[in-house]
């Protein structure tokens, strides 16, 4: 059993398997304690002719996701509040971190191989925050 500080509540993230795409990442909710490291994985198949530009998309209650990490660096929300991601080619991951950990970084995240212009609601199902 966990015990929490109440001045530093847990945090907690909801991750999904984007649907459409072959991306593996960290399922279900991952529960953070404030101010701890956060990581969540992502993992790809895809033919050898592709090559893939993974993103990392973010969304919060009643808003759709929005671009938050790239590979390329050219998407800065993420970057911005304190998130990093690598991309590995060859082990085909893009694996999400933040070493200090906030409140206000609980969402849902999603990985995607490639920029998703959007999801409707067939196509992403998200759990909602615990």
């Amino acid at each position: 059993m966990f015990s929490f500080d109440p001045i530093f509540p847990p945090i907690v993230f909801s991750a999904e398997i984007c649907i459409g795409q072959s991306v593996k990442q960290t399922e279900g909710t991952v529960t953070v304690i404030q101010h701890s490291p956060l990581w969540i994985n992502c993992s790809y198949e895809l033919s050898s002719a592709y090559q893939p530009s993974p993103f990392w998309y973010i969304q919060r209650p009643g808003l759709p996701p929005e671009a938050f990490l790239s590979h390329l660096g050219n998407v800065r929300l993420g970057r911005d509040r304190g998130f990093e991601a690598k991309h590995e080619p060859n082990l085909k991951t893009f694996h999400m971190q933040k070493s200090t950990s906030q409140l206000e970084d609980s969402a849902v995240y999603f990985c995607a191989v490639s920029h998703t212009v959007s999801l409707s609601s067939k196509d992403a199902n998200p759990k909602r925050l615990a």
